[in-house]
């Protein structure tokens, strides 16, 4: 390290480095005619004068150690306050004629060299302090008492140095921002070139973006298409309307409608006998693609149960649905869990057996009301011996009854409302201890719109068509089965 490199750090800008380098000459220089005039007040008996040229030669160095333990700014600071005091002090001692007071511009030029914008507030704190020093001393109004009496050659040569000192610096001051300037130009010129390269580059990466944006365009709309043949393919899996059992004393009609053409729903309708319908309706995880060739899986093992089980068992919601978890458990092309809901409805009896695994529950709308049936399992395909519990509801005549996915519960309003807003029951619950409020549905909302439902259609295919005109896009798919008791 050289001896102007002093306090200089590796990882420090380039414009931070040549100021410390220039701040560590400057010092150097100082310290240099301050001790040309210790010397020249030395011999001419001046020891008073000598001895403040030495205490300027202290202060400088102490600057200059500033600088070697890397506080830059202090070191300034040290640098001109210390020169702008040892030029007042001279100049009221040896009086104006000396010429000591012009100096003062050399500490200028310097305060504009070594201050950077972001010290700009010392910087122009110590120019005025220059500025203020200049204009009080170049009149000889302070005189002290006891001011020294030089000859007038000493005076002469003092004015002559001093003045070429002033001039000599304030020349190197003026290359320096000549050599900023030109500098400056330089970089405006390079970043000017940079910027036309990058502007050329962005052309071409435009031109690049605008061809593959046509490229994906084409893509979207080739996989748009093949997508919705997918859902048209994907409706042979499901019942067709006038194949849907109506037993005795229910209305059965449903609704289906997919996310984006194709879904992870899959739906059952089975007559057990001429009063009792069984319904099953399930929900892949997941969405899109993955999700929808799981129902095509779904679908043959669904249709199996329901063909090949004894009647008395599907009267059993809670077994019927141990016998499909284990089956989609040991299903080797499942790899998704499935949410599911089976219900039974006995109009002989007026009952409704349900069984919920991970589920949303079966609401019954009676008397513009919402009658929850409460019933908690875990999803299928999560434990193959898991065992599923089961609840049994009364019905009675005009009682509507709705099995749904969670596409429903998920909907929200065209304000962003919640169709069914949750709510938290009141309670102390602790957390770390795994205990959480249970969560209850607000079903003003949905009970106001089955209020105001147009009876043109299917009860299940108004409801259907209603929310898709007062609620935002579907994130989810939805299906609803609706059973009326007449």
């Amino acid at each position: 390290m050289g001896f102007f490199d002093v306090g200089i750090r590796s990882e420090q800008a380039e414009n931070s480095k040549e100021q410390i380098i220039l701040t560590n000459r400057i010092t150097v220089a100082f310290i240099g005619v301050a001790l040309f005039y210790t010397l020249l007040f030395t011999l001419l008996y001046q020891f008073l004068l000598a001895l403040l040229a030495y205490l300027t030669v202290t202060v400088l160095l102490i600057a200059y150690f500033l600088s070697f333990k890397r506080f830059p700014l202090a070191s300034k600071i040290t640098l001109l306050w210390c020169t702008i005091v040892a030029v007042f002090c001279y100049s009221a001692i040896l009086g104006a004629e000396t010429g000591i007071f012009l100096f003062n511009l050399t500490i200028i030029a310097v305060s504009m060299m070594l201050f950077s914008n972001e010290e700009k507030y010392i910087r122009n704190i110590t120019i005025l302090a220059a500025i203020t020093n200049f204009f009080i001393l170049s009149f000889d109004w302070i005189q002290w008492p006891n001011q020294i009496a030089l000859n007038r050659g000493t005076i002469h040569f003092l004015y002559v140095s001093i003045s070429g000192m002033t001039i000599g610096i304030m020349i190197i001051a003026i290359i320096f921002f000549q050599k900023k300037f030109f500098s400056s130009l330089q970089t405006l010129q390079v970043i000017n070139n940079q910027l036309k390269e990058k502007a050329s580059k962005i052309q071409e990466q435009s031109k690049k973006i605008e061809s593959t944006s046509l490229e994906i365009k084409k893509t979207a709309e080739t996989q748009e298409k093949l997508l919705k043949q997918a859902g048209n393919y994907q409706t042979i899996l499901f019942q067709k309307d006038e194949d849907i059992p109506q037993p005795i004393n229910q209305k059965i009609t449903v609704f289906g409608s997919a996310s984006h053409h194709i879904t992870g729903d899959y739906r059952y309708v089975f007559q057990i006998n001429p009063h009792t319908s069984a319904i099953m309706a399930l929900d892949v995880t997941g969405h899109g693609a993955p999700a929808a060739m799981m129902t095509g899986v779904l679908s043959k093992i669904v249709d199996d149960l329901f063909e090949t089980s004894d009647p008395q068992l599907l009267m059993d919601t809670g077994k019927t649905m141990e016998v499909l978890n284990k089956t989609l458990y040991t299903e080797r092309r499942l790899d998704k869990f499935v949410a599911g809901v089976y219900a039974v409805i006995d109009t002989v009896n007026m009952v409704i057996y349900v069984c919920c695994a991970g589920a949303e529950t079966v609401m019954i709308v009676r008397d513009k009301k919402i009658i929850a049936i409460k019933n908690s399992n875990e999803s299928l395909r999560m434990d193959e011996n898991g065992k599923f519990t089961s609840v049994t509801q009364h019905i009675q005549s005009g009682d509507r009854i709705l099995v749904c996915t969670d596409g429903l519960m998920d909907r929200k309003l065209k304000d962003e409302s919640h169709l069914f807003t949750p709510i938290e029951a009141e309670g102390d619950y602790d957390e770390d201890a795994g205990e959480y409020p249970e969560i209850f549905l607000d079903y003003t909302k949905f009970e106001s719109i089955l209020t105001n439902l147009s009876k043109d259609n299917s009860f299940a295919e108004s409801l259907g068509n209603t929310l898709d005109t007062l609620c935002l896009p579907a994130s989810d798919d939805m299906t609803i089965v609706a059973v009326e008791i007449t």
